[in-house]
């Protein structure tokens, strides 16, 4: 919002996976000697859900106190970054990276090709819908709009794919570097798993889709048709005169057709 008294049209925020532990999952996954499908992973993700639900509601009363109570609030879910869009469950796992990763010895992504075994990989997989799960309630909880369409898109563009929308950890490397604190042994990048340029084009087009018509409806405030319109003169091949009530009241320019 601007500081000159601009217009605010929408709020959009994409909250939650922190705060449900999404990284910490991942590691203890790819961590040699732990297994985050053995009942672990699944009971944080449960004692975390009630925190995140409570964080949600602390947020709505936030953006109110500060911008208002009719602003519309928009929230994101999260794309699932483990589908290959085949299976059952479609999970990317062992030789699916054979093709699009860094494997082997030293390979930056034959962590994820190894010392994930399927169970694990699925556990993964089902991470996403476990966390939109608490991103809708949350939503129905507070009134705000959900964006979901960038979700479905998503679906067989997983990290092991021919035509990923997320990084594999080589690919994380390569654009951000090594920026993950505390990963010398493993190196693995912040970008892993998180969208690529494809993956934000998906969101983004989910995005407008849900902004446009909150953005136009106040773009169009104080824009009403004409009434009243008549041909006050006109001559042959000559000038033509229009007149009309304005009913408008931010209009710029007229064009007639």
């Amino acid at each position: 919002k601007a500081n000159n008294g601009g217009q605010l049209d929408a709020v959009y925020m994409a909250a939650g996976g922190n705060d449900m532990g999404f990284g910490d999952l991942i590691g203890s996954c790819i961590t040699p000697f732990s297994n985050c499908a053995d009942g672990s992973g699944q009971d944080l993700l449960a004692s975390r859900r009630p925190t995140l639900i409570s964080r949600y509601a602390t947020l709505a009363t936030a953006i109110e106190t500060n911008l208002g109570a009719n602003v519309p609030v928009l929230i994101s879910k999260y794309p699932n970054p483990m589908d290959d869009g085949s299976g059952n469950p479609p999970v990317c796992h062992g030789p699916d990276y054979d093709e699009h990763g860094e494997v082997g010895p030293f390979g930056f992504d034959d962590m994820t090709q190894d010392e994930i075994s399927f169970s694990e990989a699925t556990f993964v997989h089902g991470i996403a819908n476990f966390m939109n799960g608490a991103g809708q309630e949350g939503a129905n909880n507070e009134g705000w709009q959900v964006i979901d369409a960038h979700v479905a898109a998503s679906l067989g563009h997983g990290i092991c794919t021919d035509s990923p929308y997320f990084n594999l950890n080589s690919r994380g490397l390569r654009r951000q570097g090594h920026a993950t604190a505390g990963t010398a042994v493993f190196t693995f990048s912040n970008g892993f798993l998180h969208p690529n340029n494809s993956g934000f084009r998906r969101y983004a087009e989910a995005i407008e889709a849900k902004l446009a018509p909150l953005v136009n409806a106040k773009v169009r405030e104080g824009f009403f048709l004409a009434s009243n319109v008549r041909i006050a003169t006109a001559t042959p091949t000559g000038a033509l005169t229009i007149r009309w009530k304005d009913n408008s009241r931010s209009e710029t320019s007229y064009d007639v057709e």
